[in-house]
């Protein structure tokens, strides 16, 4: 029997805003309080409230991290996996517009039942800009990966994006040399496909066609978690969970990254 997976990564769970209001009213305090104190952990600790496009931006910058300096770089590094999560409401609202099912009190257990899932965790393991990851049993006792969407996030991405830019040109945190309207742009683009789990799984999918397809990189043991189809809906994906390394181990000199790059 695999492990169960596990993370050490303390996640707090706070209400998303999703209203053009709150998240104004977000970007209004994150404003003044970098304006008094223009430190990373100011903007950050409100960017991963916000998630969406503001902390998606954030992701980006943190691969720019040669010119940012390394306390900055440190912190936009961070937000990959440390999003606030949903509440335990907000998750029950989502399980239940694909399964119809909702998680008991203080239980892992759903109801009614899901025909494929035994139990899913409440707690996430991971908790990204757009989506949070849930460890799931399969009724096989195999682990599944199952990816929530933050609700409402799809609405919020360009206006987040545009109004983070602005508060970083104040805060003067982009060294020359960054083009950040370029990288926004980009990340526009990026985020708006990101929140359309439709398109994500098809990437999915196509993505374990072509490295079946290869055949060094499957004598090398490359693996592409298999796609759980008839439990994924609009904003719900779920996969066999898999243990692999990240883009930061690879970018540190795997053996194999020239390989992956290619």
């Amino acid at each position: 029997t695999p492990p169960k997976p596990t993370s050490t990564t303390e996640l707090t769970s706070s209400p998303l805003p999703t209203s053009r209001l709150s998240r104004l009213s977000t970007f209004s305090s994150l404003f003044l309080s970098t304006l008094i104190s223009p430190s990373p952990s100011t903007l950050t600790s409100h960017i991963t409230k916000l998630r969406g496009g503001a902390m998606k931006l954030g992701q980006m910058l943190s691969l720019h991290s040669g010119g940012l300096g390394e306390e900055w770089s440190k912190a936009f590094g961070e937000m990959k996996n440390k999003g606030d999560c949903m509440s335990f409401e907000e998750l029950n609202t989502e399980l239940n517009l694909t399964y119809s099912s909702t998680l008991l009190p203080s239980s892992s257990t759903l109801s009614p039942p899901v025909p494929g899932i035994k139990t899913l965790e409440p707690k996430p393991i991971y908790a990204g800009s757009i989506g949070q990851v849930h460890v799931a049993k399969g009724e096989d006792g195999g682990f599944l990966a199952v990816k929530v969407r933050y609700p409402g996030i799809a609405d919020t991405v360009i206006s987040d994006l545009d109004n983070l830019n602005t508060l970083i040109n104040v805060v003067n945190v982009v060294p020359e040399g960054v083009f950040i309207d370029n990288i926004i742009e980009e990340g526009k683009a990026e985020v708006i496909k990101e929140c359309s789990y439709k398109i994500e799984l098809e990437n999915h999918k196509r993505y374990i066609e072509l490295i079946k397809s290869d055949d060094e990189l499957v004598k090398m043991g490359f693996y592409v978690p298999k796609i759980v189809e008839e439990l994924c809906g609009d904003n719900i994906i779920v996969s066999e969970w898999f243990h692999g390394v990240t883009i930061e181990e690879v970018q540190a000199g795997h053996k194999e990254s020239d390989r992956i790059c290619e």
